[in-house]
């Protein structure tokens, strides 16, 4: 039924002309986030006479990012019409939709985490053959930010077009932010810290997710020592896909739950220190040249079942703890011990961000100028 509705649609929508300057953002989660968010906001902000723009969203979403009448809700007449007429489709996830892109559109995907870390797709199975699959067959650029985000895109999906490499332009935003005390307070302020805890030291508990979380009732975040740091605010921003089962019995004292914050992006700035294990936040993070602790409590397990791009225990910019006490002892220590990495912190920067100036925006709405909107 889908199939034959999506094929009814496409008839209807394929009468309707293209419009050479309409950019349609979205990142397929019905957020406003991401490398699609900063591009937005660049063109806003510097030439909001070039582009049409508008994006996807679900009912719900944030938008105070998006000008007024630029939004349209999925599966609305007004998103069928918007994916068929735009001549510029900007995502930032791996994602289909009913109306099939046309032959005079462009497909540009952005991606939604720069940088590998874990293995996905095809490498994950170590598949022999590795064909496009099939919603990344539409896809015409890939945005990536450097040489092995360029090449594990290609074998973990099986794309095979053309590849650019110009950074993250959510980079941008964070150096932005980073520069901006009264935006930083403001987030400090929506995010639920209290103004008498401004000066506090603020970790970021930020993990990915584990296939065997996906089928669990509720999730321990084995975080509890962590809410003796009176000195410190603890955030804990877990994967979407898992938020809804975190025992919430945690969020109390200096513990609070920034999982429904609408940008995660928004929250590295006001971060002093960063928990993590093998989310590719750490890459983003990492600019902002502070300290990063990796609690990977099931490091062995998840090597075996999943596996690392990177030579993980030789290339990480900060300790690696595998119990509650290490990693509360850890940031007990955690100035004496960042010295420590601070060689390895630069030389991951200089490996992997050296495209993330906080130029990349810039660098990106110039190339798809000369590439596309001029010809």
């Amino acid at each position: 039924m889908k199939k034959l509705i999506g094929k009814f649609l496409n008839i209807i929508f394929s009468f309707f002309k293209v419009h050479n300057n309409r950019i349609l953002f979205e990142t397929g989660r019905g957020l406003v986030d991401g490398n699609p968010k900063a591009l937005y906001l660049y063109i806003k902000e510097n030439c909001p006479n070039d582009f049409e723009t508008f994006w996807l969203v679900e009912k719900g979403s944030n938008v105070d990012n998006i000008q007024e009448g630029e939004f349209a809700y999925y599966r609305s007449l007004k998103s069928l019409y918007l994916l068929a007429t735009s001549k510029y489709w900007i995502r930032s996830q791996s994602n289909g939709s009913l109306i099939k892109k046309k032959k005079n559109q462009v497909y540009i995907q952005t991606w939604h985490g720069h940088g590998a870390l874990k293995k996905m797709g095809y490498d994950v199975s170590n598949a022999k053959d590795r064909p496009p699959i099939e919603h990344v067959r539409e896809w015409d650029y890939f945005i990536s930010s450097d040489p092995l985000d360029e090449k594990v895109i290609i074998s973990s999906t099986g794309y095979n077009k053309k590849c650019s490499m110009l950074g993250a332009a959510c980079t941008d935003e964070i150096l932005k932010i980073n520069c901006d005390l009264e935006k930083k307070n403001k987030i400090k302020k929506q995010v639920g810290i209290s103004e008498k805890d401004f000066n506090k030291r603020i970790i970021l508990y930020a993990p990915t997710f584990r296939e065997s979380d996906l089928n669990k009732q509720s999730i321990d975040l084995n975080l509890c020592q962590l809410s003796e740091l009176k000195d410190f605010v603890v955030l804990v921003r877990i994967h979407p896909l898992i938020k809804e089962k975190i025992d919430n019995t945690v969020f109390k004292g200096n513990i609070i739950n920034a999982c429904s914050y609408p940008d995660s992006s928004e929250l590295l700035p006001i971060t002093d220190i960063l928990i993590s294990d093998y989310s590719s936040i750490i890459y983003e993070f990492a600019i902002l040249n502070r300290p990063i602790v990796f609690y990977d409590y099931d490091l062995d397990s998840y090597l075996a079942e999943r596996g690392l791009y990177l030579d993980y225990k030789s290339e990480l910019p900060g300790p690696i703890v595998f119990t509650k006490e290490e990693l509360f002892n850890t940031i007990l220590n955690i100035d004496d011990i960042a010295l420590k990495y601070q060689t390895k912190l630069n030389n991951f920067n200089n490996k992997y961000n050296f495209l993330n100036d906080g130029h990349v925006c810039e660098r990106t709405i110039q190339f798809f100028k000369e590439e596309f909107y001029n010809k």
